[in-house]
């Protein structure tokens, strides 16, 4: 067990505490929208929470859009070519650049297809339970 991997360990658990810390306040959001809305009953939520479930999977593909986009812009990279910075230094900025965009967009879409999942797992569980006719 090097450095390396214990970094990358306590960076993967860093990240899963992230994406649960954003599953719970999406699911709260969930709640406060369907009590504002008027929606009571159980598949209420479940409307609600899919339907909040879509904001982090719209900011993973827009993030991940433009993050690609700024990466492929020429004129963002010539632009920087006025910085002090090295040619090293600019690239390894542009690399996190994009890495950051991408983990954010990594980061979004787990988070919207857990909602989605969870909905998912709520609606089939209500209705597994109801009688049948």
């Amino acid at each position: 067990m090097g450095p390396k991997t214990e970094s990358t360990r306590h960076s993967f658990l860093l990240g899963l505490v992230h994406v649960a810390i954003w599953v719970l306040i999406f699911a709260l959001i969930a709640a406060v929208v369907a009590w504002l809305l008027g929606w009571r009953s159980l598949l209420d939520y479940v409307n609600a929470l899919a339907l909040v479930a879509l904001a982090p999977l719209a900011l993973a593909t827009t993030s991940a859009i433009g993050g690609r986009a700024a990466a492929a812009d020429l004129r963002y990279h010539y632009s920087r070519s006025v910085m002090p910075d090295s040619l090293r230094d600019r690239t390894y900025q542009s690399m996190r650049d994009l890495t950051g965009a991408l983990n954010f967009s990594a980061n979004a879409a787990v988070v919207g297809i857990i909602l989605l999942l969870v909905a998912a797992a709520i609606y089939l569980g209500y209705w597994s339970l109801q009688p049948m006719p």
